[in-house]
C-alpha cells in the first residue's frame, strides 16, 4: 500500500472521529437540567417549536400575556383565570402531541395542553368552549376531558406517580390520538387510555390556570409528530360514569380544583 493511499484512509479516519465529537457535543448542549435530551424537530406534517430564536412562531395567544424570554415561552395570568395560546398554523387530526411545562408561581394547579380544539371562541373565564384537555397540577394532581359548549365533561382526575412535584418543576404532557382513542402520559409513563369522538380534529394549544388571576407558567419545547408508527393504544380505562361541570362553574375545567378536600378523602 502506498504512502498516498495510508495518507488519505488517515485523513478520513481523523474526520469521522471529528464529526463523532461534534455530534456528542451537541447532544450535550441539548441536555436540560435532569440530563434529558430535547426531541429533535420533526420531519412530517407535524411542528417542533423550542423557542431558541426568542420567537414564538405560528403561535397566537388567545388569553393572558404570552412572551418568549430566556428560550422559553411564559405567561403570566394578566386579569384572567385560563391563560391559553393556540398554534395556529393548521388543524391536526391524528397525532402525538407533547409539551415540556412548569407552573413557578401562583396556586397549585395547573399547566395544561388543550387539543382537536377550537380557539375561536371562548369563554367569559377565557377557556375554550370546545376542545379536550389535559392539565396537571404541581401536587401531581391530573385531569382529562372535554369541553363542549363551554362546559367540562371529565373522563378522569388522578395522581400521577411519574409526576415531578413542586413549584418549578418541568414535566413532559403528552397525548397519542387516533380516531376516538387518546393516551396520556407524563414524562413518558403512561397514565390511562381514553375513548371518545366529540373531537376528531383541531387546533392544538398549551394553557396555564391560576384562580387568583396571579400565576405564571414557563414551556420549553412543543413537539406535534403525526407519524404513529405502529402504536397500540392500551385498554380503555376511563370510568363508566363522567363528572360534569357546566360553563357557569367558577372553576371550570379545574375540577382537581374545585373538589380538592373532598378528593383527597376519596
Amino acid at each position: 500500500m502506498s504512502r498516498k493511499i495510508i495518507y488519505y484512509n488517515l485523513l478520513i479516519l481523523s474526520m469521522l472521529s471529528l464529526f463523532i465529537i461534534i455530534l456528542s457535543a451537541c447532544k450535550k448542549d441539548n441536555n436540560d437540567d435532569n440530563g434529558n435530551i430535547d426531541p429533535p424537530p420533526v420531519t412530517d406534517t407535524g411542528f417542533y417549536t423550542d423557542f431558541s430564536n426568542d420567537t414564538a412562531e405560528n403561535w397566537v395567544p388567545v388569553d393572558g400575556q404570552w412572551f418568549v424570554e430566556d428560550n422559553v415561552y411564559k405567561v403570566t395570568s394578566n386579569n384572567i383565570l385560563y391563560a391559553n395560546t393556540c398554534y395556529f398554523d393548521k388543524d391536526f387530526s391524528d397525532f402525538i402531541f407533547e409539551v415540556k411545562a412548569r407552573k413557578t408561581e401562583g396556586l397549585t394547579c395547573n399547566v395544561g395542553i388543550a387539543f382537536r380544539g377550537d380557539p375561536g371562541s371562548v369563554t367569559p373565564l377565557g377557556n375554550w368552549n370546545n376542545t379536550y384537555k389535559l392539565i396537571l397540577c404541581t401536587d401531581a394532581r391530573w385531569s382529562i376531558g372535554k369541553l363542549v359548549n363551554g362546559s367540562y365533561e371529565e373522563f378522569k382526575w388522578g395522581v400521577s406517580n411519574e409526576a415531578n412535584t413542586g413549584m418549578g418543576e418541568w414535566n413532559v404532557l403528552k397525548v397519542v390520538c387516533a380516531n376516538g382513542n387518546i393516551d396520556v402520559f407524563f414524562n413518558d409513563a403512561k397514565q390511562g387510555s381514553f375513548y371518545d369522538t366529540t373531537f376528531l380534529s383541531g387546533k392544538v394549544g398549551i394553557t396555564m390556570y391560576d384562580q387568583y388571576f396571579s400565576g405564571k407558567a414557563e414551556f420549553d419545547y412543543v413537539r406535534l409528530t403525526t407519524t404513529l408508527k405502529n402504536y397500540t393504544f392500551g385498554p380503555i380505562d376511563q370510568p363508566e360514569f363522567r363528572r360534569r361541570y357546566s360553563s357557569g362553574s367558577n372553576r371550570g375545567d379545574c375540577p382537581v380544583c374545585e373538589d380538592n378536600e373532598n378528593r383527597k378523602t376519596e
